[in-house]
């Protein structure tokens, strides 16, 4: 059913089905990172604030908003403030 999907959308496009798959994988990633983009901003002050194009298609993707969890995020990097001395 998933890939009868993707075959469905790439002949109404005129593109292939592994096109189909990058583009909407682009967008979603895009789309997340306006999101977090829009949310970190909207914590902190606009003054001096440099403008940045935005994502055209942020409004009509906002239907996804519900269906995108972000990931916890993991790091390698200790948290103590002492600087490692390499030998």
């Amino acid at each position: 059913m998933k890939e009868n999907s993707w075959r469905e959308l790439a002949l109404s496009t005129n593109m292939s089905v592994n096109d189909c798959r990058i583009r909407w994988t682009r967008l979603r990633e895009r789309f997340g990172k306006e999101k977090r983009l829009r949310e970190t901003t909207d914590t902190q002050s606009d003054s001096g604030a440099i403008r940045r194009p935005l994502f055209p298609f942020y409004e009509s993707m906002l239907f996804s908003e519900n269906h995108i969890k972000r990931r916890k995020t993991f790091t390698n990097v200790s948290s103590s403030k002492q600087p490692k001395t390499v030998n």
